[in-house]
């Protein structure tokens, strides 16, 4: 088997605990992986060795692997998250998660889908403000171009894993629609 270079981000608060029990159960299934281990600091960490945020990026393009734990962000104090400065870097627009049944009983077996989420609009874009004291507003952003890319992505990854089918979910349901006046017919 042929080892694999991973770049880890410990994270804060649990994440270091979450990443030394990956690493166990990584070596206990005996997984080709070596681990590039950095303890990146983040407005909102206050404990551990920092690790330069620079080395950490350069192992991630190097590596073009990357496992995160994680991260508490400082919401009150205006940050950004560092998981959210990573994918705007690296140029990192979708979110994919493989789901599965191991073992389960009818009629819930076998499920095997793949949820794709797009990274970078909707409230990702963080475009907030306070409108008055103790009343933010937030603007949910979504263009033709990051629809297309999402979509593109997820036929490509469809078509190269024997996938038959595409679902798109939206949450036109808990969203109000607009005016009627306001609708092209």
């Amino acid at each position: 088997m042929i080892r694999r270079a991973v770049t880890l981000l410990t994270g804060d608060g649990i994440g270091p605990e979450l990443c030394a029990a990956l690493r166990r159960v990584v070596s206990a299934a005996s997984i080709p992986l070596d681990f590039e281990e950095f303890n990146v600091q983040t407005a909102a960490s206050n404990v551990g060795v920092e690790t330069s945020a620079p080395d950490a990026l350069k192992s991630l393009r190097r590596n073009g692997l990357g496992l995160v734990g994680p991260y508490a962000t400082a919401v009150a104090r205006g940050h950004v998250s560092l998981t959210r400065s990573l994918q705007t870097v690296l140029g990192l627009f979708v979110n994919v998660r493989h789901c599965r049944t191991v073992r389960a009983a009818p009629p819930y077996a076998p499920i095997d889908v793949f949820v794709l989420r797009e990274l970078t609009e909707g409230y990702y874009k963080g475009l907030e403000h306070l409108v008055l004291p103790g009343v933010a507003e937030s603007l949910k952003v979504v263009t033709d171009a990051s629809s297309n890319k999402i979509s593109e992505f997820a036929f490509a990854f469809a078509s190269k894993f024997g996938r038959k089918r595409v679902t798109a979910a939206h949450k036109a349901n808990v969203m109000s629609p607009p005016p009627l006046e306001l609708i092209d017919v």
